[in-house]
């Protein structure tokens, strides 16, 4: 993990009101698909970087599970990508945890081009991948609902 997050740190960042890179994936199932294809299906995606390893990423993908069923029908949709690549590890925790949103491998991309320097770290983008909001760090649940219902209140991005 220290090795991930020195090269993620001295590379270039993203900033609001870019489009994100159309990053490459890998489900759990180990196929590759691109990010935009995941995206461009939803008002506002919520693409989280986690770790298997960090407490707060597992509150944050439960709070997720939560969200995701509230906002569906508004069209937002979560998407969680892993540090690690461990599909078995990682399906288990998916099951564990009853999460329904996608869930991803391939995240020291995602990691570079944002300089991460911990993990939760969440983007916001609309359905062309418009950085909206970046969010380093672990956001709770009353917060995280508010940021949404914000977006989907407001006629701009905020």
């Amino acid at each position: 993990m220290k090795r991930f997050l020195i090269v993620a740190s001295i590379l270039m960042t993203m900033a609001m009101g870019q489009v994100i890179p159309d990053f490459q994936l890998i489900n759990l199932q180990k196929k590759t698909l691109k990010l935009h294809s995941v995206i461009s299906q939803n008002r506002y995606t919520l693409v989280s970087l986690v770790s298997l390893t960090c407490g707060y990423c597992m509150q944050e993908m439960t709070d997720y599970g939560k969200l995701s069923e509230q906002y569906i029908s508004r069209n937002v949709g979560f998407m969680v990508i892993f540090t690690e690549d461990n599909p078995s590890a990682i399906a288990s925790l998916v099951h564990q945890k009853g999460l329904r949103f996608p869930t991803y491998m391939g995240g020291e991309a995602f990691a570079r081009a944002f300089r991460v320097r911990g993990v939760p770290y969440t983007v916001v983008v609309d359905r062309a991948g418009q950085i909206i909001r970046v969010i380093p760090g672990y956001v709770e649940l009353e917060q995280m609902t508010k940021l949404i219902q914000g977006l989907l209140d407001s006629s701009t991005h905020l």
